[in-house]
Formats: structure tokens, sequence, C-alpha cells
């Protein structure tokens, strides 16, 4: 079997852990998107994946680079996810305590920028 079907072999076999992961991923995306939101940053909502893609001043990979530099957090140019210019991708793949930190910096860098 390839590596898709034996990952779909596993989720169909471990539904409870699937369920909880995923549950926790929404919890996070809901994070990101009230601190987004409270700030007034327009973003792209995740639909099953765990990336959030807020707007951002253009050019994307220069605020991307200057917000690694500045406010220590990472996100990477939108454009590289068919997603355009303008968006940035931000994985939500950290605790919810680092999360809540990495999305405040970014939207203080969005909203002052």
């Amino acid at each position: 079997p390839s590596a898709e079907q034996r990952a779909v072999a596993y989720c169909i076999a471990n539904k409870t852990e699937y369920s909880e992961m995923k549950k926790e991923f929404e919890k996070r995306a809901e994070i990101a998107s009230s601190i987004l939101r409270k700030h007034n940053v327009k973003h792209l909502k995740p639909k099953g994946a765990f990336y959030i893609f807020p707007d951002a001043p253009t050019p994307s990979y220069k605020f991307c680079l200057e917000t690694a530099r500045d406010k220590k957090v990472l996100a990477v140019p939108g454009e590289a996810f068919d997603r355009g210019e303008g968006r940035i991708r931000i994985a939500l793949t950290v605790n919810k305590e680092r999360l809540r930190t990495g999305i405040e910096r970014i939207a203080e860098a969005i909203t002052d920028g």
C-alpha cells in the first residue's frame, strides 16, 4: 500500500485519536482567527488544514523577513501556496500559548505596517 493508503487506514482504525487531533486544530484555528479579528486583520480561515492565511503588507516576502527579525515569529509568503501576493501562511502547529503570542505579534506587525 502507498503512504496515503496507510495513513487513511490508520485514521480509520484510530478514529478517536484523529477526532481529538482534528478538534485541537479547530481550537487553534479559532484562537488565531479571533486574535486576527480583534486586530481587524482579514484572513482566510482554515477549512480542514492547519494553516491560516492573513492579509499582510506587500511584498509579503519582505514582511515575513522583517517579522522574523523584529518580532521573532515565522510566516511564509502566501504566493508560495497559490494564495496570492499580500497574504502570509501561518502554521497552527505550536501549543496554544505560543500560538497566541505569535499571532498577536504578527497581527501587531500587520496593523503597524
